[in-house]
């Protein structure tokens, strides 16, 4: 085997490596699932706006394939959470 093709080789593996580890650092509540949660500060739209946009990504979300669930819908204090569930990877065998 050339050096060329060694190097290739190499590389490739240690790339492959580096992407399987970053699976591996997801966050994780305390049921063990992958949860992100992240509060967002933006000046230059209103409260009612961003409930109604909210609102909206749950309806949508709700007619199609993905298991979603609306848990808390509060219009006067602008506040609304919600879970979404989808398939991200399955394999049975390698």
């Amino acid at each position: 085997m050339n050096k060329g093709r060694l190097i290739g080789v190499t590389l490739s593996l240690v790339l492959m490596y580096v992407s399987i580890q970053a699976q591996v650092n997801l966050p994780l509540n305390s049921s063990g699932k992958i949860e992100f949660v992240d509060v967002v500060k933006i000046d230059s739209v209103t409260k009612d706006e961003l409930f109604k946009k909210a609102s909206n990504v749950f309806g949508r979300l709700a007619d199609g394939s993905e298991k979603s669930v609306l848990l808390d819908k509060d219009s006067v204090n602008g506040k609304i959470a919600g879970e979404l569930k989808f398939l991200v990877y399955s394999q049975t065998e390698f």
